[in-house]
């Protein structure tokens, strides 16, 4: 018996962990795709990014944009230009708690 538990609960941790690598070699396609964009792309995507987040995301936006909000959050998350101020700024709408 006590074998069994030990065999779901590994296969438990295996998946989890699967699925955590998988979530992130999925995050390290989107930053290499904004690596790849030229320059001048890449800063303007940027600051629209966080003009994104300072207007559009703000907390009186209606119940429809949480989904809206918490990518454009993870965007900013994975510019390589996002200082401090951007990390509190997405931070801040990333994974808002619906309900």
């Amino acid at each position: 018996m006590f074998r069994r538990h030990l065999l779901t609960f590994t296969l438990i941790c295996l998946c989890l962990l699967a699925a955590a690598v998988f979530v992130r070699w999925l995050r390290s396609g989107q930053r290499s795709a904004l690596l790849a964009l030229p320059s001048a792309e890449r800063v303007a995507l940027y600051q629209r990014t966080l003009e994104n987040l300072r207007s559009v995301c703000d907390r009186s936006r209606p119940s429809g944009l949480d989904s809206f909000c918490d990518d454009q959050a993870e965007l900013a998350l994975d510019f390589e230009d996002c200082d401090a101020e951007c990390r509190k700024l997405a931070l801040a709408h990333h994974g808002i708690p619906t309900r």
